[in-house]
């Protein structure tokens, strides 16, 4: 180097005249040599050349990163050499590294990364911002204290004194009260934070603390500590850094609270507190796991309280639900050690008791249970006796599923309730209760069609290029009386294997084009398109094409806003049949799609033969994984797409439940979108309010 101009002091911290005679070997990072030198070989002519970035060594020991331009000016008289222009672009680098990371880090969060794992992210994102520097996040425990959850480059040491925080301590009142920002400790002198030989004996002089709050709503969440192995005036990119880290931390801890409030819901009652439903089939699955391991019996007892109904109608739901409340709290006292007591739902209770082996055993415990509710309940201004009947499922060596042991349980109990209640059942195989109940739900079925218990719920397709919602699938739902509403995979099975099927589908049908054809207009004068599932015995009746021409005809529903929706496996029992049917509903003007295509049996020969199809239905199973770039569910949609395009039909993907999955597949150029993201099966009032709506997707 034979000149640098006095500038370079400010960005380097050189005198100009410590450069001359030196060479660029000496400041540039060894690991950014090959590419300055390559950019003087390949300076050009007079017209400069551009380097890539590189690190020159600052006179502090720090890397700045420069943005480098050379000028060939080895034929000018008065230089004879390379100008070379530097500019500081270390700011820059910085701030767009933070935000990449800040990307990476959302991402991760919207994912479901584990909160450990991104908290840690977080804290080695700090620490690579800011030299010296080590970084902890603590979260709000339910006594009120902030115990450390990520600290990977603090020793332990440290890591006890920041969990050793009482929360009425004088430095959690400074933390709680920073309101945003930071509290600043001397390590070296400061009493206020605790045990100082910890600090020093780990080089540590100074300590940044703030309070992390939740976006919104403000509420305390925990957390984030810096510690400095040097005093430190923080600069406006450091002091941005610690806040947008500060923010991820809240966000990622706000969301796993949330998680963890949703999972509380699934998996616990509401009323009670207790365990519902679905976390006692989880609680009998393990203990029969543990009883064939073991040798050891597990005992199900289903326990319905007798003339709850009476009780709540006479004193009113609010006291009701305060007696359910009393009766849980009553059944908890029996527990031994590993049993599980929970809610099934309504008045009815459930317990799971390991270590019964043999039926004398069960019916001691269901003894045990029966007695706590001997005692009168003290109930508003006076007393309320209740009883119990209880169904006792067995089974002494483990065999056996938790739905079985359910489902034996319920029936015993209905057969306690049939003796006079206030009696325990233990179920017996040669009841035969399983034939009995289909039989019983075969008849209810019949009556239900006759009664029209039935009604329609519509869930829509979202288009995606523009958000418009204009198709809706028709989908039923069975009101049965005292059994509540029932999902149709409790009893369309039973209908298709009994036939009962085409007189429902016939109904749906009909009920479906009475709607739509008093449906308005939607935003743009557009008209909605329902589609009603079609049965592989409606498609295989000999009155299909007869029944919907009258349908159409009585309705007045145009029938280019009537599709079928037929599913891949029901097509290809007799492909020719089908075709056949599917031609003849085709010249009346309706629409015809290949639903859950991927799943059943179909080869491209069979698909080959649907070619009057309008529609593609890619099954959820597929769509869940799309998202994920370099699966084999996103190469197989894609491949999917690409057959249904080129055989003329419009694509639907069905399960779309995230944001990553609908850009996903509006990427790979899918047409229309299902599935809970946008919209779950609503009535028929919810789905015209839906439908009217504003678009959901937006370009």
């Amino acid at each position: 180097m034979t000149y640098a101009s006095p500038a370079v002091e400010q960005l380097l911290g050189l005198r100009a005249e410590d450069f001359v005679g030196r060479s660029h070997q000496d400041l540039v990072h060894p690991d950014d040599l090959p590419a300055i030198s390559r950019a003087f070989q390949e300076r050009g002519t007079g017209v400069g050349g551009r380097a890539p970035e590189i690190r020159v060594r600052h006179h502090d020991g720090s890397w700045r990163i420069f943005d480098v331009v050379i000028a060939d000016l080895t034929d000018d008289p008065v230089v004879g050499g390379l100008v070379v222009n530097l500019r500081d672009v270390t700011a820059r680098r910085k701030a767009e590294d933070l935000l990449t990371e800040q990307a990476q880090l959302l991402e991760a969060i919207a994912r479901g990364a584990p909160l450990e794992i991104t908290l840690q992210k977080i804290t080695q994102m700090t620490e690579h911002g800011i030299p010296a520097s080590r970084c902890a996040i603590g979260m709000l425990d339910a006594d009120g204290a902030i115990r450390v959850r990520a600290a990977p480059s603090l020793p332990r040491a440290v890591v006890n004194v920041l969990d050793g925080f009482s929360p009425q301590s004088t430095e959690a009142d400074e933390i709680r009260a920073a309101a945003g920002g930071f509290v600043v400790y001397d390590l070296a002198e400061d009493p206020r934070f605790g045990d100082l030989a910890a600090f020093a004996d780990s080089g540590l002089v100074q300590c940044r603390v703030a309070p992390l709050h939740a976006p919104g709503s403000g509420e305390l969440l925990g957390a984030m500590s810096v510690f400095h192995e040097r005093p430190e005036e923080l600069g406006p990119l450091e002091l941005d850094l610690l806040g947008r880290a500060m923010n991820l931390a809240a966000i990622a801890i706000e969301r796993r609270r949330f998680e963890s409030t949703l999972e509380y819901q699934a998996l616990y009652d509401g009323l009670t507190g207790l365990p519902n439903r679905s976390l006692l089939r989880t609680r009998i699955a393990a203990a029969l796991q543990r009883a064939e391991r073991l040798g050891t019996g597990v005992a199900v007892l289903f326990l319905d309280l007798d003339r709850f109904k009476v009780i709540n109608d006479s004193v009113g739901h609010e006291l009701g639900d305060q007696l359910l409340r009393l009766a849980g709290e009553r059944l908890r006292e029996p527990l031994r050690a590993g049993d599980t007591l929970g809610r099934f739902g309504g008045d009815e209770f459930m317990v799971v008791c390991n270590r019964v082996p043999d039926e004398a055993s069960a019916r001691a415990a269901a003894d045990r249970f029966s007695a706590v509710l001997a005692e009168p309940f003290a109930l508003g201004d006076g007393e309320v006796f209740v009883t119990a009947s209880v169904g006792i499922a067995l089974s002494p060596d483990g065999s056996g599923s938790p739905d079985t042991l359910m489902r034996n349980a319920d029936v015993a109990m209905y057969r306690a309730k049939a003796q006079g209640r206030d009696q325990h059942v233990v179920f017996a195989e040669d009841l035969d209760q399983r034939k009995l109940e289909e039989l019983a739900l075969e008849q209810a079925l019949r009556n239900a069609i006759e009664a029209e218990e039935f009604e329609l719920h519509f869930q829509p397709a979202v288009r995606l290029a523009d958000g418009a919602m204009t198709h809706v699938e028709a989908l039923v739902r069975w009101h049965r009386p005292e059994h509540g509403l029932m999902m149709p995979g409790l009893f369309i099975p039973l209908a298709e294997e009994t036939g009962l099927i085409v007189p429902l589908g016939w109904w749906v049908l009909d009920r479906a084009c009475e709607l739509a054809a008093a449906w308005p207009e939607l935003p743009g004068g557009e008209r909605v398109q329902v589609a009603v599932n079609l049965s592989a015995r409606q498609l295989a009746s000999h009155e299909l094409h007869d029944v919907v021409g009258e349908v159409l005809a009585r309705t007045g529903l145009d029938a280019s806003r009537l599709c079928f929706e037929i599913t891949e496996s029901d097509l290809v029992h007799d492909v020719d049949g089908a075709k056949a049917a599917l031609l003849r509903l085709k010249d009346l003007g309706v629409k015809i799609a290949i639903d859950d295509f991927g799943t059943g049996y179909a080869s491209l020969d069979y698909l080959r033969h649907f070619t009057m199809a309008d529609y593609l239905k890619i099954d959820r199973s597929f769509v869940d994984g799309v998202e994920r770039p370099g699966s084999q569910e996103a190469a197989i949609v894609r491949a999917a797409i690409a057959l249904g395009k080129s055989l003329g039909l419009r694509i639907v993907a069905e399960g779309v439940e995230t944001l990553f999955q609908m850009e996903a597949l509006r990427d790979l150029d899918c047409d229309l979108a299902q599935g809970f993201l946008f919209s779950k099966p609503v009535p028929v009032d919810d789905a015209i309010d839906l439908l009217a709506g504003p678009a959901v997707v937006r370009q």
